[in-house]
């Protein structure tokens, strides 16, 4: 087996499961409320050297129900459900939007608080922020 088809068989594995999750959490909106269901939105964390960029999917999501936090070394995400445009009986829910959104990724840098920026464009929330450093850990020898 080449690398390319090793590399398809496990995309195509992933598509698999994150369908049966999608469908798992339609059924358990269907038996819960949906707005008190969380999700996690699916992102990218890139290191640019001297900044991070964060870019979260997070499509259908209102920008002003957005809230974005940023610690010395963590990035949190939350947005809260938009009311559902239908009367009725949902019959399948998979839409960010329906749900509550949350993710909190820790980072191995230090983040300038201050200097951090978001930006919500076609439903990708991108945030930057500045490093400070490496977050630095020792053993230290007991005397």
């Amino acid at each position: 087996m080449t690398m390319e088809q090793n590399t398809t068989d496990i995309a195509v594995g992933i598509n698999k499961v994150e369908a049966g999750i999608n469908e798992l959490i339609s059924k358990l909106a269907n038996v819960v409320d949906p707005r008190l269901v969380t999700r996690e939105p699916p992102m990218d964390v890139i290191d640019n050297g001297d900044s991070i960029i964060i870019l979260a999917d997070l499509p259908g999501v209102k920008k002003d129900s957005i809230k974005v936090r940023v610690g010395n070394n963590y990035v949190e995400i939350a947005a809260e459900p938009q009311p559902l445009p239908v009367v009725g009986k949902a019959a399948r829910l998979e839409r960010l939007s329906n749900f509550r959104v949350y993710r909190k990724v820790e980072l191995g840098v230090r983040l300038k608080v201050d200097g951090a920026k978001a930006a919500y464009r076609d439903g990708v929330l991108q945030v930057i922020i500045p490093k400070l450093g490496s977050i630095a850990e020792t053993e230290v020898l007991i005397e």
